[in-house]
């Protein structure tokens, strides 16, 4: 993503390059529709946690009612990117404009360029709430979201700002399951044999332990 001003400007790869400039933009609106989706879920997860502490436990139908109307502002969020296509060679030339010094040969462009719209200026506030809620819990979802506007209000355009404001995203599901296996016993235990790198002290530490509970010590 490369953010300049009003305009927003999305370098594809992979598979979908074969599929055409609008295949391209639609599975990228689909999987920003999806990312957001999983930070308001995340938020709700907390959120349902501590309306149980605090209450009972909800409906499985009130549950189901909660997760779809949360689901409704990243649903429209996806069709008013799909309705937001611009022409691949506006977007092309107009990033050829603002980025001259940049190698545009080969690559697959596409991009809305003019986020004042309703259609983009709605998936561009509705990302921005939801990573706002999001950004206080990792360090890695501010890190993105600061490397976004650093690259929109053109502080300093550079591809190492541009690749960042997803790869710091991306981290964090990487690093989450990371912290789980090593900080949570049990499961730092069975990856420790799964691998045969336990400790001989650790195993007869636990075997002396299981002896004096199972001779009521």
């Amino acid at each position: 993503m490369i953010p300049s001003g009003f305009n927003l400007f999305y370098i594809s790869y992979g598979p979908c390059v074969k599929s055409g400039p609008e295949m391209c933009f639609n599975v990228y609106g689909i999987m920003l529709h999806f990312y957001s989706h999983s930070l308001w879920l995340l938020f709700l997860a907390f959120a349902y946690r501590y309306y149980v502490m605090l209450r009972h436990e909800p409906t499985r139908w009130f549950l189901q009612l909660t997760i779809l109307i949360v689901y409704i502002p990243s649903l429209i969020m996806m069709i008013a990117l799909a309705t937001d296509h611009t022409d691949p060679k506006i977007v092309r030339k107009m990033l050829k404009s603002q980025f001259p010094d940049y190698d545009l040969s080969g690559l697959m462009i596409t991009g809305s360029v003019d986020t004042t719209r309703f259609a983009a200026m709605f998936a561009i506030i509705h990302m921005s709430v939801a990573l706002t809620l999001q950004a206080i819990i990792p360090v890695f979802y501010l890190l993105g979201v600061i490397c976004y506007f650093i690259s929109q209000f053109r502080i300093w355009s550079h591809p190492i700002i541009e690749f960042s404001i997803f790869t710091c995203f991306l981290l964090v599901p990487i690093l989450t399951p990371l912290s789980s296996l090593i900080y949570v016993t049990p499961y730092k235990r069975y990856m420790l044999r799964l691998f045969k790198m336990e400790s001989k002290e650790n195993s007869k530490s636990r075997l002396h332990t299981n002896s004096m509970i199972t001779l009521g010590v």
